[in-house]
């Protein structure tokens, strides 16, 4: 069951290759235990994870298994899925039939919301293959559900009537149609109080924005794409999460047997039994987590340009938005503009290589000679990189400032490394919107606040950091040792005006809520950091990989920056890759008395860094240099108190 679970779960994350895996594996387990449920079970999740492998045969092959044995034991509603999942993955001809004949058995089974879903996905092929009469007849079945059945229901539905306009070539009704979509999915998730459970209903947003991209695209005006992309965008950033004191237990629960099993001694046999009881807990905590209910919703709008230009003082702002594959890019300089950039997938094989080859250079040990290699290799990635995303826009940014706001694909480039913005002061944003808003989205102004400065456990140079740190705040709450632990770190991080936390980070893909910051006594993970009633309103994260968020559909961000922001924190300073750790004091030191001078984090960041390139040759400080990024949620991100 719990490998069944996993499956899910790591389907959800969209880790496809580690899903197959593990459907494999619980396929043996579950026959050998004669679970004939969970063995069909584990059929259809390899039939998902096979459909988004590409392997459209083996999905129908797995996916039909599946059904013949749930209609065997009797389970009408998991057989009609199974039909459907069998269905999406046949040819877009073949496929109309059998979605259609899908969906009278799922409406059979009482599955409403999977009936209609199935007619909409029938719909779509019947467009692809330019069936217009059988487009019709399920636009026409879908077109009832617009007002009632479930907020899901009624969002596919109005996706539904987008495809057909769009086929119709009604662009202005298909945009309404989109927009009321969105409307219908932001009260939704806004009803949800859990993240993750959010970015799980997100899919259905994907597909309507991707309709009104397209549709904004082809009107050529660069403030339709901006505004269509940030509907969307601006909504994902600012839901503030809800906790609940069953997963706060379940987490002191976990936190105990991470503990137990980190101890050096401890027997094998003990060590396989703490790890099947972290897995139960963890599933425990996200079972918990998607039960939560939300407190209602927080209508948001996008900033329109003119706002946004203001706001940037002769700045340039460039949004990257991904549609059909490619990358487009806004620019909001002194005039706007839309530039078509590349395909999706040309930029990630040199971002791979470049954290790649920064990995290799924050390795203990390593030789000179593969140091000097793995830094040829970084700066040719970096001049790929740039090639591809930023030099098509030199012309039309400003000389100013550059706040850039990309898509959860390009979320770990070290923006600021680029050659196009070589000598500018950059930041990453999460949402055009907010950051223009300039302010926390919740909360009371915290300028006053207090500072925090942590250091963790086992971490080289963690505690001079603190100890050096410290005479710059001298005010400052400082935790280490038996002082570093996840009650007293929440308990001071609650309303402070900076947090700066050296430690150990772990970021899991596979469950991104999980993803910790190592205390003394066990992991600091993102639901500690969504208990907090007052978030930071600056935090810097030194600590390895702080920055890298896992993506979902929609372009859910989850992990560190995505709760930290949700919360309303404005600044955060976070690497993307893995940093050496006693050349990071030096860097954090400059970094805060520049910060401390007046300085916002994205201008103070700009200056350490040129510096530091410009006076050290060492591998350990290039990595350094080129790790952190300064992300903002606020244009108004300017010094803390102290």
């Amino acid at each position: 069951r719990h490998l069944v679970g996993h499956a899910d779960m790591l389907l959800d994350a969209q880790l496809i290759d580690e899903a197959l895996v593990i459907t494999e594996q619980a396929i043996g387990m579950s026959r050998r235990a004669v679970r004939t449920d969970l063995w069909a079970e584990a059929h259809l999740l390899r039939a998902r994870a096979l459909r988004a492998a590409g392997d459209h045969g083996g999905a129908v092959v797995a996916a039909r298994v599946a059904a013949k044995e749930y209609h065997r034991v009797g389970v009408a509603g998991r057989a009609a899925v199974a039909r459907m999942i069998a269905a999406s993955a046949t040819s877009p001809r073949r496929r109309v039939g059998e979605l259609d004949a899908a969906a009278i058995a799922l409406h059979r089974a009482g599955l409403r919301d999977e009936a209609i879903a199935a007619r909409v996905a029938a719909l779509t092929a019947a467009v692809a293959v330019g069936d217009h009469r059988a487009a019709e007849q399920q636009h026409r079945v879908v077109a009832v559900a617009q007002r009632a059945g479930s907020a899901l229901t009624r969002a596919r539905a109005w996706l539904a009537e987008a495809v057909w306009h769009q086929f119709c070539n009604r662009p202005m009704d298909a945009r309404d149609a989109v927009v009321t979509g969105l409307d219908i999915l932001d009260d939704y998730r806004a009803s949800l109080g859990g993240t993750e459970l959010r970015a799980h209903a997100s899919r259905i947003g994907e597909e309507l924005v991707q309709i009104g991209l397209g549709l904004a695209l082809r009107s050529g005006q660069p403030a339709d794409v901006l505004w269509m992309s940030e509907r969307w965008r601006s909504g994902v950033v600012q839901r503030r999460p809800v906790t609940t004191a069953a997963i706060a237990e379940t987490m002191a629960v976990l936190r105990q047997v991470l503990i137990e099993m980190g101890h050096s001694d401890i027997p094998p046999d003990a060590l396989a039994e703490l790890d099947n009881r972290r897995v139960q807990l963890e599933d425990q905590v996200r079972q918990r987590a998607r039960r939560i209910r939300g407190g209602g919703t927080r209508a948001i709008r996008p900033t329109r340009v003119g706002e946004l230009r203001r706001v940037l003082e002769g700045g340039t702002l460039i949004e990257i938005v991904v549609h059909d594959d490619r990358y487009y890019a806004v620019v909001v300089a002194a005039t706007t503009t839309i530039v078509e950039l590349c395909a999706a997938a040309e930029p990630l094989g040199p971002l791979a290589d470049l954290l790649f080859a920064l990995r290799r250079m924050a390795r203990r040990g390593v030789s000179s000679g593969a140091a000097t290699a793995a830094r040829g290799s970084a700066i040719e990635a970096l001049a790929e990189i740039d090639r591809l995303l930023l030099e098509p826009l030199a012309g039309c940014i400003g000389a100013g400032d550059v706040v850039l706001v990309p898509p959860g694909s390009l979320h770990a480039v070290p923006w600021p490394s680029l050659a196009t913005l070589a000598g500018r002061v950059v930041t990453v944003a999460p949402s055009s919107t907010w950051w223009a808003a300039g302010k926390p989205a919740d909360g009371p102004d915290r300028e006053s606040g207090h500072v925090v400065l942590a250091a963790g456990p086992r971490l080289r140079g963690a505690s001079d950091e603190i100890a050096q740190l410290g005479s710059l705040y001298p005010a400052a709450v400082a935790l280490e040792g038996g002082g570093a632990i996840e009650h007293q770190l929440r308990t001071a991080l609650d309303g402070a005006s900076l947090a700066h936390i050296a430690c150990h980070s772990r970021p899991r893909a596979d469950h991104p809520h999980l993803s910790a910051l190592e205390m003394t006594d066990g992991p600091f993970t993102v639901y500690d950091f969504e208990r907090l009633a007052s978030a930071p309103r600056q935090v810097v994260l030194s600590a390895c990989e702080s920055g890298v968020s896992a993506v979902r559909p929609g372009e859910e961000l989850l992990g560190f920056l995505s709760a930290l922001f949700s919360l309303g924190t404005d600044a955060v300073l976070a690497s993307v890759v893995p940093v050496p750790d006693l050349a990071t004091t030096a860097f954090m030191v400059a970094f805060h008395q520049r910060l401390r001078s007046g300085q916002s984090f994205p201008h103070a960041l700009a200056e350490t860094r040129a510096k530091l390139l410009a006076t050290s040759s060492d591998p350990a400080d290039f990595v350094v240099a080129h790790a952190f990024v300064a992300f903002a949620n606020a244009s108004s991100s300017g010094p803390a108190a102290g």
